[in-house]
């Protein structure tokens, strides 16, 4: 009798130590849950934050261009970009022009200017704004004149790789966008119809 006793009273501690530690590590799971939620909170608002201090820096940047710069000057469409040494134009079917630092977008820092369907996005800044956010939910803009040019300044999360800024614009031919990373060359857009070639 006393050795069937041990035996249950072993059975009992067992299956008391089991529930002990599965309640444990319930709860401890449960901690790490709401830790994990707690973190992602500031996580998105960080986002929110880099995407709006990024169209503040496009929008506050510094027009000065650092000395040894090449000009990029297209007559046809009336602007001219500044880009430094080691960029390149390249030229594509669909685009008017694109200026990059290597040899594909994923590695490289790039802008490049291409000529947009202003019959479907829009005939005034206002027009373009409405159509891209009902598309794009996701991105951020703000109206901004850039050398001259009334336009769109976005921060797109879908463009390029991972996110581009863009800037629409109109000019006599219609609505251009310069897309790209490079914020630096994109803060040099010059209206060259009306202010003239840039040296």
């Amino acid at each position: 009798m006393s050795h069937r006793y041990i035996v249950w009273a072993g059975l009992a501690a067992v299956l008391l130590l089991g529930a002990g530690a599965y309640f444990a590590s319930n709860n401890s799971l449960k901690r790490a849950s709401v830790a994990n939620e707690a973190q992602r909170e500031p996580q998105s608002a960080a986002s929110t934050t880099v995407v709006s201090a990024t169209l503040s820096e496009s929008a506050n940047a510094n027009t000065e261009t650092p000395q040894g710069w090449n000009t990029y000057t297209n007559t046809e469409y009336g602007f001219s970009l500044k880009y430094p040494m080691q960029f390149h134009t390249k030229d594509f079917p669909d685009r008017i022009v694109t200026l990059d630092n290597g040899p594909s977008q994923k590695e490289t820092n790039y802008l490049s200017v291409s000529k947009e369907e202003d019959a479907i996005l829009g005939r005034s800044i206002a027009e373009v704004q409405k159509n891209l956010t009902a598309n794009l939910p996701k991105i951020s803009s703000e109206e901004k004149t850039i050398g001259g040019f009334n336009g769109l300044l976005v921060y797109n999360p879908y463009g390029g790789i991972a996110g581009e800024t863009e800037f629409y614009f109109f000019t006599s031919k219609g609505l251009l966008v310069a897309a790209g990373t490079a914020d630096n060359i994109l803060n040099t857009l010059q209206n060259v119809v009306e202010q003239g070639p840039t040296l």
